[in-house]
């Protein structure tokens, strides 16, 4: 575990053969989430979540094999989604959620 100098968990992960492995939690300095996710191999697997500060998904969807793969939703603040796309092994060809990340000034 990593922490921050206030004593508050920073990150959990685990490592196999040297490589994130299984469940991966990043923290925000007040304790609330920021980062829920899953490692294979040092890879994404499994569903993605990224939380804004006020505790609500910013941006969820699965990983395969360190890709995304499947629907992939962006929150505002508020919980309210402002963007849908859907990826096969990373490739979208909307890119929904790129475009609203940029013009909401975050990424």
């Amino acid at each position: 575990m990593v922490y921050y100098r206030n004593g508050k968990i920073s990150e959990k992960k685990n490592y196999a053969n040297q490589k994130l492995n299984g469940s991966f939690r990043t923290y925000f300095e007040n304790g609330k989430p920021k980062e829920e996710s899953t490692y294979k191999n040092g890879l994404y697997e499994g569903y993605f979540k990224l939380y804004h500060l006020t505790g609500f998904v910013y941006l969820e969807g699965p990983y395969k094999n360190g890709k995304r793969q499947g629907t992939w939703k962006l929150h505002k603040e508020d919980g309210s989604i402002i963007a849908t796309d859907v990826y096969n092994e990373g490739r979208c060809p909307e890119k929904n959620i790129d475009k609203a990340m940029d013009s909401s000034g975050k990424q």
